[in-house]
C-alpha cells in the first residue's frame, strides 16, 4: 500500500491530534472526532493512519467498504464493538512482547508470564464470536445486491467484511493453530487460583503434583499442631489463638499469636513448655518444637514447589512463543477492525 506521511509541523497546522494542554478524548482535533476505538490497540492504529494517510484509491476504496458495511448494518456494529472489542485486552501489545521474548534469546524471567499469556486466551476466545458476528450480518453478499457499486473489486459488502476479518479470524482460531493454544492455557494454568493468581496447575506436572500433595499434608499437621496447643493453653482456635505467618530475614514461617490479655492468663505455661518469637502490641507470637519442625518441613518443600513452579513457566511461555506470530497478525486485524468500527458509529451518529 501507499502512504503520505504527514510531519509533526503538518500535523500541528491541520490541528490532527490534541495539542500539549488538550485531552486526547477533546473533540477539538480530528483525532478527537474520530476516535470512538474502543481498545488501546485501536487507539493506536487510527493515530497511525492520521500520520500516515493512505494514497491509494483501490485500498481506500476497500477501506470504505467495510465503513459503509458497518454504517449500514448498526446490529452488527453494536455487536463488534460492544460485545466482543470492549474490554478486549491488548493484543497487539501482547503479541509484540511473546515475540520479543522469543528474539531476545531467553529475554528475562519478567518479560512474559503467565498473566500474559491468560490474557491472550481470553482474547482468543472472542475470536469465533466476532467471525460468527460477521457471517451473521444481515448485509448483502455480491455487487447485484450491492446495487454493482462496490469499491473493493467485487463480493459486496458482507463478502468484503468476511474477506478481510471473519475468514482469517476463523482459520486462526482454527484446532491446530489457536485451538492449541488455548489447549495449552487451559492444561497449564490453575484454573482455581484465577483471576487473581496466576500459577501452573499440580496436574500440569507430576513432580509438580507430588509437591503439591506433600504441602498439602503439612498443611493439615500444622492445622493438627496449632489445634493441641490451643487446647493444652485452654485456649480457642482462631479466636483466642491465631495461627499465622511470621517474617524474618527473608523467611516466611509458620508461628501462633497469642493477645496481651490472654498471655497473662497462660503466661507460666506459656513460658515453660514454648518458644517465644516475639512480644508486640498486637500479642505474643510463639512457637513449639513440634510445630517449628513442621513449619521447617513445609518451608522447604515450599521452596522447592516454586522453583519448580519457574521452571514449568519457562517451558509454558516457550510452547506459548511459538504461537507469537499468529498473535501478532491477530492484533493487527483487530487494531484495524476496532478503528473501521469506530469511524463507522462516528459516521452513523453524525
Amino acid at each position: 500500500m501507499s502512504y503520505m506521511r504527514v510531519d509533526a509541523a503538518a500535523q500541528r497546522a491541520l490541528n490532527v491530534f490534541p495539542g500539549p494542554n488538550e485531552s486526547n478524548i477533546s473533540s477539538a482535533s480530528l483525532y478527537g472526532m474520530l476516535n470512538r476505538c474502543r481498545t488501546a490497540m485501536g487507539k493506536r492504529r487510527l493515530r497511525a493512519w492520521l500520520k500516515q494517510p493512505l494514497v491509494d484509491l483501490e485500498a481506500l476504496k476497500r477501506r470504505h467498504d467495510i465503513v459503509e458495511a458497518f454504517m449500514t448494518d448498526e446490529a452488527l456494529r453494536t455487536r463488534v464493538r460492544d460485545c466482543h472489542l470492549k474490554g478486549l485486552p491488548d493484543v497487539e501489545r501482547l503479541a509484540r512482547r511473546l515475540s520479543g521474548r522469543k528474539k531476545g534469546g531467553g529475554g528475562g524471567k519478567g518479560d512474559v508470564g503467565l498473566a500474559d499469556l491468560y490474557a491472550l486466551y481470553r482474547a482468543s476466545t472472542r475470536l469465533p464470536l466476532l467471525a460468527e458476528a460477521i457471517y451473521d450480518a444481515d448485509l448483502p453478499m455480491d455487487d447485484e445486491a450491492n446495487g454493482g457499486g462496490g469499491g473493493g473489486g467485487g463480493g459486496g459488502l458482507k463478502n468484503e467484511l468476511i474477506r478481510r476479518f471473519a475468514a482469517p479470524l476463523r482459520s486462526w482460531h482454527a484446532a491446530d493453530h489457536l485451538g492449541r493454544f488455548e489447549g495449552l492455557v487451559e492444561a497449564a494454568l490453575d484454573a482455581d487460583q484465577l483471576p487473581e493468581n496466576h500459577l501452573i496447575a499440580p496436574s500440569y506436572d507430576d513432580r509438580l503434583k507430588s509437591l503439591a500433595a506433600s504441602r498439602r499434608k503439612l498443611d493439615l499437621e500444622i492445622d493438627a499442631i496449632a489445634e493441641e496447643v490451643a487446647s493444652d493453653l485452654g485456649l480457642v482456635i482462631d479466636k483466642t489463638l491465631k495461627l499465622e505467618w511470621h517474617r524474618a530475614a527473608n523467611n516466611r514461617t509458620r508461628c501462633l499469636r497469642i493477645t496481651a490479655k490472654e498471655e497473662r492468663n497462660v503466661r507460666q505455661r506459656l513460658n515453660a513448655k514454648y518458644l517465644m518469637i516475639e512480644t508486640r502490641k498486637d500479642g505474643t507470637k510463639f512457637t513449639s518444637r513440634k510445630l517449628r519442625e513442621a513449619a521447617e518441613k513445609l518451608q522447604a518443600v515450599a521452596v522447592q514447589y516454586d522453583s519448580l513452579q519457574a521452571d514449568l513457566v519457562d517451558q509454558v511461555v516457550t510452547v506459548a512463543q511459538t504461537f507469537a506470530q499468529i498473535w501478532e497478525a491477530t492484533g493487527s486485524l483487530l487494531a484495524d477492525l476496532d478503528v473501521l468500527t469506530s469511524l463507522a458509529g462516528g459516521g452513523a451518529a453524525a
